[in-house]
């Protein structure tokens, strides 16, 4: 059916399929014909035509939101993503979204808030409209036809060996030096390790099991299952790690027996405040920060502590299996991803010894 102009300018045609009718409309006779061709690809996908109806992209979020396998880490971080979303967006009924409207909400939200911001907004908004084009809510994603936000993270330093040693030297009269030992030492995540309780911890042998996570969703920590298959795992300690948590064992057990009924860890968690709450991850990025500036050091996340234990590991020859067993990930390539220019030189180092081998 040719687009025909209506009375207020736009243009408009039309899809039918199995008895049902959906018109759509277009500033020019191109964009009618464009949009009904689009309409029509996904009405032949689905077997039918879509019924965005009033269903707004505030309904659509909030059930995706509810919906899809989340952790709850995750889900909270999308809401925060997607709030000045909705805010601009969350009334707008899907059958009226197109990727203008998205394109002026990642360029006010470039502005006012940096790239990163319009970047992770594009990233989960998509997510959100390819669920309701899988749902049959909308014909298509128009996430799809953007100039997608560009941000290219700054690389961040990563610790030299030396200033590792530094660090946890300035570390070692705070009340969570083992915690950062820990850290520093196995390159598990901060989750891991908070969700650590004592059975997993085999001092004896010198290895600990990462079997759960504990994160802070808001302000309130959740326990819950690791990130991955393949975050479950053992990894063997260092002597001077397990007898940190030797005396971390004496010192919570001493604490337990003076808190008496204040006592709030019915878990046996390893890593506790003097109350038996777990610890607070602004309390440690505090101490983690005081400590960097104590040793001279820039500002130091407690990821950067996880990032250098594999870029040590990778620089001394470590694989690439090794390395994703010890590190949990769930795909080598994002161990290959991360880490490639150190892999590489360690390549190069591998080439050296055949050339050697060989008398090349």
């Amino acid at each position: 059916m040719a687009p025909t102009r209506r009375a207020d300018g736009r243009y408009q045609t039309s899809v039918s399929l199995a008895g049902r009718k959906r018109y759509v409309y277009g500033r020019t006779p191109q964009e009618a014909r464009e949009k009904a061709a689009r309409l029509r690809a996904q009405a032949l996908a689905l077997g039918q035509l879509p019924t965005p109806g009033r269903r707004t992209l505030g309904d659509l979020v909030a059930a995706w939101l509810a919906a899809a396998p989340l952790r709850p880490k995750t889900r909270h971080g999308y809401q925060q993503v997607l709030a000045p979303v909705l805010a601009t967006l969350g009334r707008l009924p899907l059958a009226r979204l197109d990727p203008a409207h998205l394109q002026a909400l990642y360029a006010r939200l470039g502005a006012e808030h940096g790239a990163r911001a319009a970047w992770k907004a594009h990233q989960v908004l998509h997510r959100a409209l390819a669920v309701g084009v899988q749902w049959g809510w909308l014909a298509t994603n128009p996430a799809d036809r953007v100039l997608r936000p560009r941000y290219q993270p700054a690389p961040r330093p990563v610790l030299a060996p030396e200033q590792g040693r530094a660090l946890l030297q300035a570390l070692a009269g705070d009340r969570y030096y083992p915690l950062f030992l820990l850290l520093a030492t196995t390159g598990c995540r901060l989750s891991e390790a908070l969700g650590l309780e004592w059975p997993d911890v085999d001092l004896a042998r010198g290895t600990v099991t990462f079997r759960r996570a504990l994160v802070e969703v808001g302000s309130q920590p959740v326990l819950g299952p690791l990130k991955s298959r393949a975050a479950h795992r053992t990894v063997p300690l260092l002597p001077s790690v397990v007898e940190a948590l030797q005396r971390w064992r004496l010192l919570q057990l001493r604490e337990r027996l003076r808190a008496g009924s204040a006592w709030q860890d019915a878990r046996g968690a390893v890593f506790t405040t003097r109350v038996g709450t777990p610890p607070l991850g602004r309390n440690l990025r505090r101490a983690l920060r005081r400590a960097a500036a104590q040793a001279g050091l820039a500002p130091v996340r407690i990821h950067d502590l996880r990032h250098a234990v594999a870029t040590w590991a990778a620089a001394a020859g470590v694989d690439v299996k090794t390395l994703q067993t010890c590190l949990g990930h769930a795909d080598a390539r994002t161990t290959l991803n991360v880490y490639a220019g150190v892999l590489e030189a360690g390549a190069h180092r591998v080439g050296q010894a055949v050339a050697a081998a060989l008398g090349q």
